[in-house]
């Protein structure tokens, strides 16, 4: 099974665990969130980092938003629904390009809506297709960084907004507990902050803002450790569950360890905002 096809068959054999945990058939997301002094759920605090990206995105009726990583078309449908704008989604898996669909029409904005099998290394979309572009907790799974950026910045119009939510490296990742952490996420490395924003200057993007939204995931950070730990003490007996609720050993401890990885300061979450210039010129990477 290549990689891209692990990533999927991966969401599609967790999609049950998530609704059990992460209250999945709700907003249909898998993300942090989003918490602050006053939220109560993780439902929430996924409404509130849904938020925080449309302002940095500051979408309108006229914006055509690729999402590219989509997942159950949860954060899409609501952008959709709440701004009035076109989005397209894209995700590896058709089992989650189907449900994206089924909620785009019981929301009512299937006109606005539209979901394809797509990787964003190899976008099939013209040149200057979308006027934003949203990466939200997908980048991570990239095995090509300067490929992804350069699909992300060809299909981009002049003057177009991208948003990048997702976890950065602090380190170089050699780390036991990051490497525990990669094996279950299917991580091969995480960019850090100044890498990518010197990737991105050597594509003409401006406007570059890095924001540290740590603090504000720590509870969903906590949730999946507490719940990988349950995981942990249940494991001997998951020979009496049915093979397709199994979840795999390497999942459970990837888990825990990401929790523990940020205990120890080695990964950070963050929003990266950029604009694409009106006069866009793809510069040498040397």
């Amino acid at each position: 099974m290549d990689p891209k096809q692990e990533i999927a068959a991966a969401y599609d054999q967790s999609e049950w665990l998530y609704k059990l945990v992460w209250g999945l058939g709700k907003e249909w997301s898998m993300n942090y969130g989003y918490w602050e002094a006053d939220t109560q759920t993780i439902r929430q605090a996924i409404i509130n980092l849904r938020t925080k990206i449309a302002e940095r995105l500051q979408l309108n009726s006229s914006a055509h938003l690729l999402d590219a990583g989509c997942g159950y078309g949860g954060t899409a449908v609501w952008l959709a629904q709440k701004y009035g704008c076109r989005v397209t989604g894209i995700t590896l898996s058709p089992r989650q390009i189907e449900k994206a669909k089924q909620l785009a029409l019981e929301h009512e904005v299937a006109h606005l809506c539209q979901f394809e099998l797509g990787d964003y290394h190899h976008l099939a979309f013209p040149d200057q297709h979308f006027t934003h572009y949203l990466a939200l907790e997908s980048a991570f799974h990239t095995q090509d960084k300067a490929q992804f950026l350069t699909e992300a910045a060809r299909v981009l119009s002049s003057g177009g907004r991208m948003v990048i939510s997702d976890y950065w490296g602090k380190t170089d990742g050699r780390e036991a507990l990051l490497k525990q952490w990669f094996t279950g996420y299917h991580i091969q490395e995480l960019c850090k902050v100044e890498d990518f924003s010197h990737q991105l200057k050597n594509l003409g993007f401006r406007a570059l803002s890095w924001e540290d939204f740590t603090p504000h995931i720590l509870p969903s950070s906590k949730r999946l450790y507490f719940f990988g730990k349950m995981g942990q003490w249940t494991f001997p007996l998951q020979w009496l569950f049915p093979k397709k609720l199994r979840v795999p050993k390497s999942r459970i401890e990837s888990v825990i360890a990401q929790h523990k990885a940020l205990e120890q300061n080695l990964w950070a979450y963050g929003v990266y905002s950029a604009i694409k210039p009106e006069l866009f010129t793809t510069k040498s990477n040397n």
